[in-house]
Order: C-alpha cells, then structure tokens, then sequence
C-alpha cells in the first residue's frame, strides 16, 4: 500500500502526517482477520524523498497474509480528505473509499491512495502509540 501526498502541504506546526490503514479478511477458511499498518511522514523524509510533481509517497506492506480475499481502507482523518485511489493491482477492485483485493492468486496486491489537506486552522498535532501484543514462546 502506497501513500501520497503533496509535500507543499506540509506544515510543521501540524505534526507529521501520520495514516493508518486496515486491512479486513475473509481468509478461505472462514476465519475473520483485521489488520493495522501505518505511516508517518516526517519534515526530513518529506525533504528528502519529494518527487518531481511535488509529491511525496511511503509504503507499508502486509506480509505473510493467508488465501482469502480482503478489504483494504484508510482509517478516516480530521485533517486529510482522500482524493483518489490508483494504481490498482489487477487482483483488486475499487468499492467506493476502499479496495478489495483477491488474495488467492498468489500475486500481490498494490493500491496507491492520494490524500489532499483540508483543514488549516487549529494548530493540533497528531499523535499515535502502537501497541504490539507478542506471542509468548
């Protein structure tokens, strides 16, 4: 999964913008899944890594995933409308704000989602914690 976004749009006394997204799966067996993967874009990755289009992009994966078919989104944000989804994988499918992606192919699935700012005011910073929970050997 792919995230981009305008580096012009940046703006330190925001905070770094920070994206979640879930991915939710029907695996084959039946089972239910839900997983978290997220990325922040920080003022020197953001110096860094600017395209000639004046955009910045992160990716995260979702490695090791079983058979089944999942629904990828982007968890909703305060400051950050999504503008477009593109650059779809052809194992995956455009429903509306997310992708459904057929993961009994054997192939990857790659989705790229655009976001635009819309909100200036109030000076607010994001914050996030991620918990991990380990299996114990």
């Amino acid at each position: 999964v792919t995230k981009k976004i305008r580096a012009e749009e940046y703006y330190k006394a925001f905070g770094n913008p920070f994206f979640c997204f879930c991915l939710e799966g029907e695996l084959n067996n039946g089972e239910q899944c839900r997983l978290y993967r997220s990325v922040e874009f920080t003022e020197d990755y953001i110096k860094d890594h600017t395209n000639e289009d004046g955009t910045v992009q992160m990716t995260v994966e979702f490695e090791d995933l079983e058979l089944g078919v999942y629904r990828l989104s982007e968890q909703n944000l305060w400051r950050y409308d999504l503008e477009s989804i593109n650059e779809i994988s052809e194992n995956g499918t455009l429903e509306g704000d997310s992708v459904v992606f057929q993961m009994d192919t054997g192939k990857a699935g790659n989705a790229v989602f655009t976001n635009r700012i819309k909100r200036w005011d109030k000076l607010t910073h994001a914050v996030s914690v991620i918990n991990e929970i380990k299996k114990k050997n």
